[in-house]
């Protein structure tokens, strides 16, 4: 599942038990997705929720990879400041996942119901463009970063309202499955490093 199900009114990292209160379509689906999977599974408990925030991988559409190809077209990007969430790769996700079901076949232990997990860290929409330019120029995927303007949200109106706030609590899962998790810097690194 997603960020998207919390409202973004948070000051500090959502925790798994915190309620859900999404403020557009798409939260509203997945938060609407979640409790339709405990309705019918509550009473076997057979079931995992786990949520994730801002994912990035090094294939498909996101926004890792948009901002990579707009250093390489633009002369200049505006980008969000004002926004907040924990950026996450696919496979820092992948990973966790894998060691969670290992947890849950091999040990036959009580998972929580509901986990959290993302990178390690906090950025802004801002804060991940300026970083793919330096990425990608250290990497040789661009010849060289170009100029990031921070925007406000306002400055940059789109149909969905998004959180202001939205960053995970992941210290539970990376408690359970004995993985600390990678600074999103790092890990993002490491994604452009699989399309290098």
């Amino acid at each position: 599942s997603t960020d998207f199900v919390f409202d973004g009114n948070n000051s500090k990292p959502y925790k798994p038990s915190q309620s859900r209160n999404p403020i557009n379509v798409y939260g509203q689906s997945k938060a609407e997705g979640e409790i339709a999977v405990e309705d019918i599974l509550k009473p076997t408990k057979q079931y995992l929720i786990l949520r994730t925030s801002w994912l990035m991988g090094s294939s498909g559409s996101n926004f890792a990879l948009k901002m990579l190809d707009l250093h390489k077209k633009q002369k200049a990007i505006s980008v969000v400041n004002d926004q907040y969430g924990s950026p996450t790769t696919t496979n820092s996700l992948s990973k966790a996942i894998w060691k969670l079901i290992d947890i849950y076949k091999k040990e036959n232990v009580n998972l929580p119901l509901i986990l959290h997990w993302s990178d390690l860290g906090i950025a802004t929409w801002f804060d991940i463009s300026v970083a793919v330019g330096e990425i990608g120029y250290k990497l040789g995927l661009l010849n060289k970063p170009v100029k990031v303007l921070p925007i406000s949200t306002k400055d940059y109106p789109t149909d969905a309202r998004r959180p202001k706030y939205s960053c995970l609590d992941s210290s539970m899962s990376q408690k359970l499955i004995g993985m600390r998790g990678i600074f999103w810097k790092e890990n993002l690194l490491n994604l452009f490093k699989d399309i290098n």
